[in-house]
């Protein structure tokens, strides 16, 4: 039982979003993996990057980020991401 790919690791304790995005920390869970299953991390594929799920305006990036109810600062967009 477990986990047997670098996919679905990163599906569940998000590894490789942080800020090296995987270059590290995605070569080590491929060689745990490798010593639980046997499965060699050089056959094991790289998790697919992946857009965000909704998009976000770029002036969100340098405003402080989202208020703690999730929606934007100033109340621009909504959680669902259309205009307020």
């Amino acid at each position: 039982m477990g986990y047997h790919s670098l996919e679905e690791v990163k599906r569940v304790l998000r590894t490789g979003m942080g800020h090296c995005q995987g270059r590290g920390c995605l070569k080590l869970v491929a060689r745990l993996i490798q010593e639980e299953t046997g499965i060699p991390a050089s056959e094991q594929k790289m998790p697919r990057p992946r857009p965000p799920l909704k998009p976000l305006p770029l002036s969100l990036l340098g405003s402080g980020g989202l208020s703690p109810d999730g929606d934007c600062p100033q109340g621009r967009l909504s959680r669902n991401g259309h205009e307020a």
